[in-house]
């Protein structure tokens, strides 16, 4: 049974991502919602098992919160998904 890591379990695509693949009995999903940690951060995606896929979908979306906080929106679109890749590398 492979792993399949999914970011941004909690959001919209998330949820209709892990409905359809959970009928899936080949996979196991391990699901990274808002509570697992922060994704700009290693330490959080050092808490995962190995996967042979990531399905990378957490960022921050709304736009009028980016204009009044740009680095927070920053940090975690674009570390996060360098943080990503860095789990993938491994």
């Amino acid at each position: 049974m492979s792993n399949i890591v999914i970011s941004g379990a909690d959001g919209f695509i998330g949820k209709h991502l892990i409905s359809k693949l959970s009928k899936v009995k080949k996979y196991k999903l391990i699901k990274m919602g808002k509570g697992f940690g922060n994704i700009s951060k290693e330490k959080t995606w050092k808490k995962l098992p190995k996967a042979k896929i990531l399905i990378h979908l957490a960022a921050k979306i709304f736009v009028p919160n980016s204009w009044n906080s740009p680095k927070e929106f920053f940090e975690t679109n674009v570390l996060g998904t360098l943080m990503a890749l860095e789990y993938c590398r491994r």
